[in-house]
């Protein structure tokens, strides 16, 4: 078995009217996913995601 990068759409709600940087931050609950924040540095966006229940770094710039 590989790992292959994957392109797919998903719906983020309380999407902000701001553009987005190259990581975004959501949280998952109950088969949803909320905007939660959005990084330019992974760094900072993986610290962010660690400090909600059931964070997640989307890669939301530079996917080809």
């Amino acid at each position: 078995m590989k790992n292959k990068n994957t392109k797919c759409r998903i719906m983020i709600n309380n999407y902000p009217s701001y553009e987005l940087d190259k990581y975004t931050v959501v949280r998952a609950t109950e088969h949803e996913f909320w905007f939660w924040g959005t990084y330019d540095n992974l760094d900072d966006a993986v610290k962010s995601a660690e400090s909600v229940p059931n964070g997640y770094v989307l890669q939301t710039k530079g996917v080809r």
